[in-house]
């Protein structure tokens, strides 16, 4: 478009050159023929009676585009909050111009619905935020997910072709942007809107659709509403998302809007993936954890759950499958997901998943759900970690709330080293009565955490050979000295049984290069049977053609 076009309206001109010279920038690459339209610098009242300045906002065969212009040279990094400037050795910190830009959209967005030529119309107009990082002498760091809608100036040609504001405000056009396929209708492979590539369905509930989707290079998990009737829905699990920021809670990216065919709008969620597998995959296929394992999800579920306690923040539906287990560092750990409960009246007791609901509410007066509710379906969960099975009251198939008992504590299910305080733990944290449970996830943390200070024989974090271990027997060991007698941990007693090792001359035949594929075995355990191995090889030397040196830094 020309400085003169009809098409390209500056309602006021701006004060600042460098801002000018952006809107000049945008303006003279712009297409000059119809739908495209451009009006720069005004500003509007929202409904709310806020003042609201635009710098410039674009319709283009998609829709409005509205583009908020950053000028400030330097390096800039930052997160979902705050974005911070570096130059010549000075920092500027400010609030992340997405967010302001896309708290305009929505205001403008109710004052366009309400125009004459739109109230007809079922789908509301599409509009979305843009930020224009227009300095030449711009270095932008922030990761690509927060670099989706941030954009700097469009360069060279071909081969030195750089995508920038430009390419953003007219890549799509309106037979493309029809081609794209719902979410819901989309197969591995297909292209979606906001630049994401399906992978593969995850899994469908009664209000929304799970999908692997992935863009530049990284993986999300986007939810998408079945329906536009579920749109308040997901708004409303965002608004609790957005409050969390926890590392054993899945993080939110964004709140996305998709278009079908018929012009009905859909929300999406796009968050991080809570690994590979849930916690519910992990006990169908392997059964019970074992006790290191154990020890630690049981750690991240408690701490999460005491998280959220005090921040007032309930999750409604806490089960193995909303629990992602996810690689941090070298180890596994669990991930919370799917908050969409959260916003449920506490006069409904029937919202969540059953076997996971407290059936006692209903004998409360009033009937209201608490969060002793909420460390019911923890300890519910637990129990399935640790005996593999869910927790009966009386024959296992009647209601637990007619019933004239407290819950049947399987302790023969659980490992031998912590089974009796396990069993008490359970006796309390399942009491039909919730006066006679633990008062507060904080409390139940440290019950928990003091069921394994007795498995758990001091260890030092010295490498395998730097200093002697206090193994018993060491001298007297034979060939058929059970492993048992030879002072190891817990832990390293609840691994060599896995593996099937019961005896001296079984280790050092036992190929312990294995015990770093055994999945949630931790370093400490694999440090204290490699050393033992070691140890008893360099006395039985004849025998220890299978003795090997673990890779400490397996997944554990």
């Amino acid at each position: 478009m020309g400085a003169t076009s009809p098409r390209w309206q500056a309602i006021t001109d701006s004060e600042f050159p460098w801002e000018r010279e952006a809107l000049a920038f945008v303006r003279d690459r712009l297409p000059d023929h119809d739908p495209y339209r451009a009006w720069a610098n005004f500003e509007f009242i929202a409904d709310d009676g806020s003042i609201n300045e635009v710098d410039l906002l674009v319709l283009s065969p998609k829709g409005y585009y509205l583009v908020e212009i950053k000028s400030r040279p330097g390096t800039v990094e930052g997160d979902q909050g705050t974005w911070t400037w570096r130059h010549d050795g000075r920092l500027q910190t400010v609030d992340n111009p997405l967010l302001l830009a896309n708290r305009k959209t929505k205001k403008l967005i109710s004052l366009l619905r309400r125009q004459p030529a739109l109230r007809k119309r079922a789908a509301s107009p599409f509009l979305e935020a843009h930020v224009f990082l227009s300095h030449e002498d711009i270095d932008c760091r922030l990761t690509a997910d927060l670099r989706e809608r941030v954009h700097r100036r469009d360069t060279g040609t071909g081969r030195d072709e750089r995508s920038g504001i430009v390419a953003a405000l007219t890549r799509h056009s309106a037979g493309e942007e029809r081609s794209r396929p719902d979410p819901l209708d989309a197969r591995s492979g297909d292209e979606l809107e906001h630049g994401l590539v399906m992978k593969q369905r995850l899994g469908k509930g009664s209000t929304a659709l799970a999908l692997l989707v992935e863009r530049d290079g990284r993986e999300h998990v986007l939810k998408v509403a079945l329906s536009r009737e579920h749109n308040d829905r997901l708004h409303a699990e965002a608004d609790v998302m957005r409050r969390l920021r926890h590392q054993c809670i899945v993080e939110l990216h964004d709140v996305l809007t998709f278009h079908d065919g018929t012009g009905s709008e859909r929300v999406g969620l796009l968050m991080a993936r809570a690994g590979e597998a849930t916690l519910a995959d992990r006990l169908r296929d392997e059964g019970r954890l074992h006790l290191e394992l154990l020890e630690r999800f049981g750690e991240d579920l408690l701490a999460t759950i005491d998280w959220l306690e005090q921040k007032g923040i309930p999750h409604r539906d806490i089960k193995p499958e909303n629990l992602g287990t996810a690689k941090v560092g070298n180890q596994l750990h669990l991930m919370l997901f799917d908050f969409s409960l959260a916003r449920t009246p506490a006069e409904n007791i029937l919202a969540g998943t059953r076997h996971y609901l407290d059936p006692f509410l209903q004998t409360r007066k009033p009937p209201r759900w608490d969060t002793h509710a909420e460390r019911f379906a923890a300890a519910v969960t637990l129990y399935q970690m640790a005996s593999g099975s869910l927790p009966r009251w009386g024959d296992g198939q009647s209601e637990p709330a007619v019933l004239d008992c407290e819950a049947t504590i399987e302790g023969d299910a659980f490992e031998p080293a912590i089974r009796e305080d396990l069993a008490a733990f359970f006796e309390k944290a399942l009491r039909r009565d919730y006066r006679e449970r633990f008062d507060n996830a904080e409390e139940m943390l440290r019950a928990w955490r003091h069921l394994f200070l007795a498995a758990t024989r001091p260890e030092t974090d010295t490498e395998p050979g730097d200093a002697a271990r206090p193994f018993r027997a060491l001298e007297q060991a034979r060939l058929d000295t059970l492993l048992g007698a030879m002072g190891l941990s817990a832990r390293a007693m609840n691994a060599v049984e896995r593996m099937g090792v019961r005896t001296v001359q079984d280790l050092l035949r036992f190929p312990l290069i294995q015990v770093n594929r055994m999945r949630g075995v931790g370093n400490r355990t694999r440090r204290e049977l490699t050393e033992l191995a070691r140890r008893l090889a360099e006395r039985l030397p004849t025998i220890s053609g299978g003795y090997g040196v673990l890779d400490y830094n397996g997944m554990g």
